[in-house]
């Protein structure tokens, strides 16, 4: 079985070479795990700080 990485069939080059950092950074990976979201308890209002 042949495998096409996504990298190669892209005709931006731009976008080819988003697609090939992301192939060699972490195998065939394209997503970013988001971070845990803050958990209300008890229906109380917390203050979350912005991250810039």
């Amino acid at each position: 079985m042949h495998t096409v990485r996504l990298s190669q069939i892209a005709r931006n080059s731009d976008v080819a070479a988003f697609l090939a950092r992301g192939e060699h950074d972490n195998g065939a990976a394209f997503a970013v795990p988001a971070s845990p979201k803050p958990v209300l308890a008890g229906g109380a209002a917390v203050k979350v700080p912005e991250h810039a």
